[in-house]
């Protein structure tokens, strides 16, 4: 408990100096379409940063395992090949709004699908927006829930014929315990394009695991 006050303050020290850098680099630039100089060099700091962000947090180990690849020609036939090896979109639980933005930025630098609130964060919204992310208004109208699924429709297509970086989708639409999944939403699925499920699990020595 004692460390908690240093360890938020580095977190944040840390969030905002990246917010200020990226503010730097983008200068005269438009975050909707980065140049690959800008993007490589953003997506290495943001390795870093993030990952500094989740040792602050408490978040000491970070370990990966990719489960074995799938035949999918059960399902969809004997003829069925993959057409390309990426994915469209990134789609995972969700257990905490904060760490789960921050790992999935270090793991993936993917554009971002989220509340339109975000953007509205010091700093974390200078984040969010580059890369051009979706940003959906939950209060808003039936039209403009199903235009939000137009325009990921619309990413995930591009995605798929540009190699552009993937969108990342939280299905769930909230944060969770983190021992159930509930009812995902149908914005990444809506358009039947490619989608890479992953997980996100946290552990800790006292046994709390979600």
């Amino acid at each position: 408990m004692p460390t908690i006050w240093p360890r938020l303050v580095v977190g944040w020290g840390l969030a905002i100096l990246y917010g200020i850098v990226v503010m730097i680099i983008m200068i005269g630039s438009n975050p909707q379409k980065i140049d690959k100089t800008r993007h490589t060099i953003l997506k290495f700091l943001a390795y870093y940063f993030a990952r500094g962000i989740l040792y602050a947090g408490g978040i000491i180990w970070i370990k990966t395992e990719k489960m074995v690849d799938e035949d999918y020609r059960k399902w969809l036939g004997p003829d069925w090949q993959p057409k390309w090896d990426g994915s469209a979109t990134l789609v995972a639980n969700h257990i905490n709004g904060f760490f789960d933005v921050i790992a999935t930025l270090m793991l993936f630098f993917p554009a971002l699908v989220g509340k339109k609130s975000v953007a509205d964060i010091p700093f974390i919204g200078t984040v969010g927006r580059v890369g051009d992310p979706i940003l959906i208004d939950r209060m808003g109208t039936k039209e403009d829930k199903e235009a939000a699924l137009r325009a990921i429709e619309a990413r995930q297509r591009e995605n798929e014929q540009t190699n552009r970086p993937s969108l990342i989708i939280f299905p769930e639409g909230c944060t969770t315990n983190g021992e159930y999944l509930i009812q995902f939403k149908r914005g990444p699925f809506n358009g039947l394009h490619s989608v890479q499920p992953f997980c996100l699990n946290y552990w800790t020595p006292n046994g709390y695991n979600a």
